[in-house]
């Protein structure tokens, strides 16, 4: 699992040196997101910790799921969020093929959604100041939808100064 890991990050660390993110107007190139201080976001089965997360416009955010199984982070305030995320690794459409392994993020209905594997992912979106409100739900080995009887708690929040 630890070469596999290995692998997955410098794949990441790979593309992130040749794609370019769009972050606003401004063109940015997503290793920019390397030299600010990283927020983490740890997921396992039963906790979000921590459950508010307090960040600058500028902070890189990394989810750890530290559970054996994938999570399914979904992103439901602000209700203007497809105007306040800027990324140019989100998908438009569930249905969209990924560019890359690591494009997880995806629009659905006007949130922002992730099934993230075990392990370690860095967003390299830019969160507009605001508070973003999510949820955590473990995906059941196997099946494609949330586990309704997931132990994490119901929702948790990032606010970006």
């Amino acid at each position: 699992m630890d070469a596999r890991r290995s692998c997955l990050v410098l794949s990441l660390v790979l593309a992130l040196a040749v794609t370019r993110a769009r972050a606003g107007h401004d063109e940015e190139d997503v290793t920019a997101h390397s030299k600010h201080t990283l927020r983490t976001v740890a997921l396992d089965n039963t906790d979000i910790r921590p459950s508010t997360l307090n960040m600058e416009r500028g902070d890189a955010l990394v989810f750890e799921n530290h559970s054996i199984n994938p999570i399914r982070v979904t992103f439901i305030d602000p209700p203007n969020m497809v105007e306040k995320i800027r990324c140019g690794l989100i998908r438009a459409k569930a249905n969209e093929e990924p560019k890359a392994p690591w494009q997880l993020f995806v629009w659905e209905d006007a949130k922002l959604t992730a099934t993230l594997p075990p392990g370690r992912f860095a967003s390299v979106c830019s969160l507009m100041a605001g508070t973003y409100t999510y949820t955590a739900t473990p995906v059941t080995a196997g099946a494609k939808l949330p586990d309704a009887g997931g132990l994490l708690p119901e929702k948790a929040q990032i606010v970006v100064k």
